[in-house]
């Protein structure tokens, strides 16, 4: 395979765990180049950064497509399309959603924060400065009770529920 990458990789029941090592020649170029890869390694979905310099950022995903990134029960159809169309599929997925990574609980999350971010700038009356602002109520920052016919009585928040 190109740029020195294994064709498949092998090494793990769980075929989401597997990455290569980091000792493989490839990690070892990314690192030499002043690029890092994100703590899940260098997966099917590869995420690679430079770190934040101010404002500017620099961030690139990767598909590996023979390491089944494009899983036919995710993408179906992807294997029978020619790489052009492979590539203007992703990038519209890219436009109109966000670039797929993790399970399906981190996307979810990953979608409600881009929907409603947790924190936004905001102008201080007093001083000009432009600030950070925290959403009150947003998923996972404030204890929520939770739906009447949710709770058990062994929930943190259950109570009884009389219908």
């Amino acid at each position: 395979m190109k740029l020195g990458l294994p064709e498949r990789l092998e090494g793990h029941e769980q075929r989401r765990s597997l990455r290569l090592p980091e000792d493989h020649p490839v990690v070892k170029q990314v690192a030499k180049t002043n690029w890092q890869l994100t703590q899940r390694g260098f997966g099917p979905w590869p995420r690679i950064y430079r770190k934040a310099q101010g404002r500017e950022r620099q961030c690139v995903q990767l598909a590996i497509l023979p390491w089944d990134a494009l899983d036919e029960r995710s993408w179906r159809g992807v294997a029978d399309m020619e790489p052009a169309d492979i590539a203007r599929t992703l990038g519209v997925d890219a436009r109109r959603v966000i670039t797929p990574r993790g399970s399906t609980a981190v996307s979810g999350l990953e979608l409600m924060a881009a929907l409603c971010p947790p924190t936004r700038a905001v102008q201080d009356r007093e001083t000009g400065n432009w600030v950070l602002w925290h959403t009150p109520g947003l998923l996972g920052t404030e204890p929520m009770d939770p739906a009447p016919p949710e709770a058990t009585a062994e929930h943190p928040r259950g109570r009884p529920v009389r219908l």
